[in-house]
């Protein structure tokens, strides 16, 4: 155990976080009137390193930055917010819906490992319950006072996924403070339950949503 915290307590200051999240996070920022560019000089993120096509920032500097950015958006729901807007070209994964469907839970496995290495806040398992597809959200760093608006993003992310497959989805919170998840409810008609054992999304129906789209209709001559 004492070697993994050492690793880890290593590995957090190492660039592992691609600066396009970074990107998006200060657009975000300017929809609300809120300036992020100097605190990101300040936690040691320039202009340089912004603009690097392989840019990348530590986990510590990104937490920092999250935790920051708190203070200073006017609204509290901006980390639901910044997790939703990611697609599928923003964690690298735009050819995910050619790949061959003929076992979709090996497919939810490979997205969600590579999001995990995209974004190694949080660890993303995947089991089957049924019909349902749960993803179970557990921590993989100490996340500190960010650890409920990390868990916020990342819900937003899984919700962007799941939503855009058209199947519904219930949402499991673990802690009163993760918010805003009322407002996915109403916008997506899913039922969110609160002080759960774990944090999870379960996607029902999760066999049908990844099964390939049936062939275009023919054309008259």
């Amino acid at each position: 155990v004492g070697r993994i915290s050492t690793f880890k307590a290593l590995f957090a200051d190492v660039p592992s976080i691609h600066v396009v999240y970074i990107r998006s996070l200060i657009e975000l920022g300017k929809e609300d009137d809120v300036t992020l560019l100097p605190l990101c000089q300040e936690l040691g993120i320039s202009d340089t390193l912004l603009g690097a096509p392989d840019g990348a920032v530590s986990i510590n500097q990104f937490l920092n930055l999250i935790e920051q950015a708190d203070l200073r958006f006017p609204a509290s729901n901006w980390c639901v917010r910044l997790g939703l807007s990611w697609g599928l070209q923003m964690h690298g994964m735009t050819a995910l819906p050619l790949f061959h469907r003929e076992n979709p839970f090996a497919i939810a496995q490979m997205a969600l490992n590579y999001l995990a290495l995209r974004l190694p806040l949080v660890e993303l398992v995947a089991t089957r319950d049924g019909d349902d597809l749960v993803i179970d959200l557990q921590d993989n760093w100490p996340l500190g006072k960010a650890r409920e608006r990390i868990l916020e993003i990342y819900f937003g992310v899984l919700v962007r996924f799941v939503s855009q497959m058209g199947k519904s989805f219930t949402l499991c919170l673990e802690s009163g403070g993760i918010a805003h998840m009322d407002a996915i409810s109403e916008l997506h008609d899913c039922e969110v339950r609160a002080h759960h054992p774990r944090n999870q999304l379960l996607m029902h129906g999760f066999a049908e949503a990844t099964s390939s789209p049936p062939p275009p209709p023919r054309r008259r001559s």
